[in-house]
């Protein structure tokens, strides 16, 4: 599955931005989640993943686009600076 995949190469990522499903989904040509409930299971797992294996991350839940990239680059500040 794609967690076991990605699970193989995280050995270096200092801080997990995990994104809420809270915004409308955009489709930019990249994205492969766009039903609701497949959206809220990937976060959910992805969740489950990072606490299962004491990963340091955050969670971005602001309601707008904007508001999220403020949010994700308060947090890489914060951890980094």
């Amino acid at each position: 599955d794609y967690i076991s995949q990605y699970a193989e190469r995280e050995d270096k990522i200092d801080l997990y931005i995990l994104m809420k499903s809270n915004v409308e989904f955009v489709q930019d040509g990249g994205r492969i989640l766009e039903e609701q409930s497949r959206r809220d299971k990937f976060f959910d797992d992805m969740k489950s993943f990072l606490d299962m294996n004491n990963k340091n991350y955050v969670i971005i839940d602001e309601d707008s686009h904007r508001k999220r990239y403020n949010q994700a680059s308060r947090a890489v500040f914060k951890e980094f600076y």
